[in-house]
């Protein structure tokens, strides 16, 4: 099986960009996220608890909050600070 040069090129694949459906760009304001510990409001939040998703702890109130066992686990029944559902995962997020 070799190459069949019958065959035209395939076309370009249309960038991210120009995808038909594509939502316009946000303005800097919309793209700027307080990111601040919505516990103790001093430090920056950059650990999400799950199965909500929210990111509003830092790594210090998480270890009082929601502390953990068997690495994201937590070791006994704990509340979004957020929305109040059941914790049953934290995971630290790397930004930057």
């Amino acid at each position: 099986m070799g190459f069949d040069s019958h065959r035209p090129p395939s076309p370009p694949l249309a960038s991210l960009d120009n995808q038909p459906g594509r939502p316009g760009p946000k303005t800097d304001e919309e793209m700027t996220k307080v990111l601040a510990c919505q516990v103790c409001y001093q430090q920056i939040a950059d650990v999400a608890v799950l199965p909500c998703g929210h990111m509003v702890m830092c790594q210090w109130c998480a270890d009082v909050v929601v502390p953990v066992k068997h690495g994201h686990i937590p070791q006994r029944p704990t509340k979004c600070p957020m929305c109040r559902k059941q914790v049953k995962q934290r995971f630290k997020i790397h930004t930057g």
